[in-house]
C-alpha cells in the first residue's frame, strides 16, 4: 500500500493524467449549486460540487477504507455527506472520488486524488484561487502524501482521524492484537494473523467467538488493556470488548488485501517488539516474560518494508499548514498515528505547520453526523485563516 511514483506524471489538458480516458461530466443543477460528475481513466468515478456562490477555493476530499470486494462508488462512509454539504454551504468547491481500487488503496487514492484538480479546472473553467485537502480516516495518509509530495499544488491540509502514521504502524498494530489474542485464548479464532481464511462471517466467525472467549475469561483481555503498545482504546470494559474485536475484525477483513500487495509476505513486524505495561509495576513480571517469550515473533522482509517506505510512509516534511482532528479513544485508527507524524515532522522542522486537535470521544467515524461535519468545517475555516495569514513555514 502506498503512492506511486506514477503520481508525479503531468497532467494533460483534459485534466486527466496522461493516458487517462475521461467521460464527459454529467451536470445535475441542485438547489444553490451544481453538481458534476463522471468517469475518468475509465474506472474512476468522480463528482464536484460548485455553489452558486462560489468563493473561488476548492476542497479535494480523500476517502477512507472500503473492503477489496466492495463496489468502486461515489464515497458514502465516514459522514462524507453532511461534511460535503456544511463545507460547501460555506462557499467552496467539492471534489472528491472513488479510486481504481479498494482496500489499503493509498498508492492509487493518492494517484486519484491527485488527478481531480485537473479534471475540476477543465470541467468548471476556472482556476480555483486556493486549494485545500481533507482526509478521512486512511484518506488522512493519502492527504499527507499529497501535502508533502505536492506542496507546492495545495495550500493546507485537514485530516480526520487520519492514518497518518502510516501504512506499517497500522498494521503492526491490528497484528499484534491478534497475537495477543492467540496467546490468551488459543484455539477460537481460525488461522493465524498472516493466514486468515479465506471465506468468513465476520461475526459467526470472528466477533462471537471473540466476544464469547472474553465473556468466559476476562483476564486475558485486562493483560492486553494494560499493555503498553499495542494500546487498546476504551475507557471502561464495554469499549475495550469493541477495540479488540476491531482490530482483530481488521486482520480478517484486510489481509488478503494487503498479502496481495506484498506478493504474500508477511505485512507485520514484532521481531524486536517489547511488550511492557503502560505504567511500571502493573504487571506481574512473570507475565511479563511470559508475553515477551513466547509470543510468536514475525520480521517483515526487507522488500516489503522497501515497498511500504515508498508506498506510502510520511516524511514529515510538512511544507504546509495541518490542522489534524482525532477522536482520543479511536477503535480502527488510534491517537497514536497522531504522535507518531508529530516526531516525523519535528524532527524534519516543521512542527509549526503542525496542529493536533483531539475530541474526548470513543470511536472512528461512527458518531453523529453532525458533530462531524462542525468539526471538519471549523478545521477548515481555522486553517485558511492560519495559510492566508502567513502562520506556516514553507520551507525549512
Amino acid at each position: 500500500a502506498g503512492c506511486s511514483d506514477e503520481i508525479t506524471s503531468p497532467l494533460a489538458d483534459n485534466g486527466t493524467l496522461d493516458g487517462g480516458i475521461a467521460k464527459a461530466a454529467e451536470v445535475t443543477p441542485l438547489d444553490g449549486a451544481t453538481r458534476y460528475e463522471g468517469v475518468m481513466g475509465g474506472e474512476n468515478i468522480y463528482v464536484f460540487v460548485v455553489p452558486d456562490d462560489w468563493n473561488g477555493e476548492l476542497v479535494l476530499y480523500a476517502h477512507g477504507f472500503v473492503d477489496a470486494d466492495e463496489a468502486i462508488t461515489e464515497p458514502n462512509k465516514d459522514n462524507v455527506a453532511a461534511i460535503r454539504d456544511r463545507i460547501v454551504d460555506m462557499g467552496f468547491a467539492w471534489a472528491y472520488g472513488s479510486y481504481r481500487e479498494n482496500g489499503m488503496a493509498v498508492k492509487d487514492g493518492a494517484y486519484a486524488t491527485r488527478q481531480l484538480t485537473g479534471k475540476f479546472q477543465a470541467t468548471v473553467k476556472e482556476r480555483p484561487a486556493h486549494t485545500w485537502l481533507m482526509g478521512n480516516s486512511l484518506g488522512g495518509l493519502i492527504a499527507v502524501e499529497l501535502a508533502e509530495s505536492h506542496p507546492g499544488e495545495f495550500d493546507g491540509v485537514v485530516t480526520l482521524n487520519g492514518m497518518v502514521g502510516a501504512t506499517k504502524a497500522q498494521l503492526d498494530y491490528v497484528g499484534n492484537v491478534r497475537l495477543l489474542f492467540d496467546m490468551f485464548y488459543p484455539g477460537v479464532l481460525a488461522g493465524s494473523v498472516c493466514d486468515v481464511p479465506e471465506n468468513f462471517d465476520l461475526t459467526y466467525d470472528v466477533i462471537y467467538p471473540v466476544v464469547g472467549a472474553v465473556q468466559a475469561d476476562p483476564q486475558g483481555l485486562g493483560i492486553i488493556s494494560y499493555l503498553k503498545s499495542p494500546r487498546l482504546p476504551g475507557r471502561h470494559a464495554e469499549e475495550l470488548v469493541e477495540s479488540l474485536v476491531t482490530a482483530i475484525g481488521f486482520n480478517f477483513r484486510g489481509l488478503h488485501d494487503v498479502l496481495d500487495r506484498t506478493g504474500g509476505a508477511c505485512p507485520i513486524d514484532n521481531s524486536d517488539w517489547v511488550y511492557e505495561p503502560v505504567m511500571p509495576g502493573l504487571l506481574p513480571q512473570p507475565v511479563l516474560d511470559m508475553i515477551n517469550g513466547m509470543i510468536p515473533r514475525y520480521d517483515r522482509s526487507l522488500p516489503t518494508d522497501g515497498l511500504f517506505d515508498r508506498y506510502y510512509e510520511p516524511t514529515g516534511e510538512l511544507r504546509i499548514p495541518m490542522i489534524a482532528v482525532h477522536n482520543a479513544h479511536d477503535p480502527v485508527v488510534g491517537l497514536y498515528h497522531e504522535h507518531l507524524y508529530a516526531g516525523k515532522v519535528a524532527a524534519m522542522g516543521f512542527s509549526q505547520n503542525l496542529e493536533l486537535r483531539v475530541i474526548e470521544r470513543y470511536g472512528h467515524t461512527d458518531f453523529p453526523a453532525q458533530e462531524a461535519a462542525d468539526e471538519a468545517a471549523q478545521a477548515l475555516t481555522d486553517l485558511r485563516t492560519r495559510a492566508l495569514s502567513g502562520g506556516a513555514v514553507y520551507s525549512q
